[in-house]
């Protein structure tokens, strides 16, 4: 689930970072308190037969917060993307993640480099996914040669994924209970 700040500090989850293509709003996500988040209809713009009609306008739907999912789900593994990288997101997303005790439910991820580099720093208790620099540094390391190898950790029933190029882990974070590897893509089993 990817995750940006409200304009007062929430994280809220949302993929887009603006409101504009699934609520009645428009503007960016950073721009706008969770009050005015929460007034807009989250469902408005959903439709699945080509805009003939919008069944879940006007039923109440709102942009959920990061709380709100953890407080609803306590017991469920979770993915989370950091999405905004400015302002930062980082510290108040690894307080809500102790606060909760999810540090071994979540792995964090984020194509922002800076951001999942400054969250390993503060929350090194918790897994993260490989960035484009570390792929980079791994593949080239490796000589981009050899199988991929995809091994779930078993401590967050699945959701946490590390990916292996020979002796290349892009995962970072605490060591957990890992399931038999299994080979993936044409090799002969």
């Amino acid at each position: 689930m990817d995750v940006h700040a409200s304009a007062d500090g929430v994280l809220v989850v949302r993929h887009d970072d603006t409101v504009d293509s699934t609520t009645n709003g428009q503007g960016e996500v950073r721009t706008k308190t969770l009050a005015e988040l929460k007034a807009l209809d989250a469902g408005y713009r959903w439709t699945d037969d080509d805009g003939a009609t919008f069944p879940f306008r006007g039923q109440g739907i709102t942009i959920p917060t990061l709380e709100e999912v953890f407080a609803a789900l306590p017991d469920m593994p979770m993915t989370i993307e950091i999405k905004q990288a400015d302002p930062s997101i980082t510290q108040p997303l690894c307080d809500l993640i102790r606060r909760y005790n999810k540090t071994d439910q979540v792995i964090v991820g984020s194509f922002h480099n800076h951001a999942l580099d400054d969250f390993r720093r503060i929350c090194p208790e918790v897994a993260t996914s490989g960035h484009e620099g570390d792929v980079r540094v791994c593949l080239s390391v490796s000589g981009a040669i050899g199988e991929l190898v995809f091994t779930a950790s078993g401590s967050v029933a699945g959701a946490a994924t590390q990916w292996q190029h020979r002796d290349c882990h892009l995962t970072h974070g605490p060591q957990r209970p890992q399931s038999r590897p299994q080979r993936t893509g044409m090799d002969n089993q």
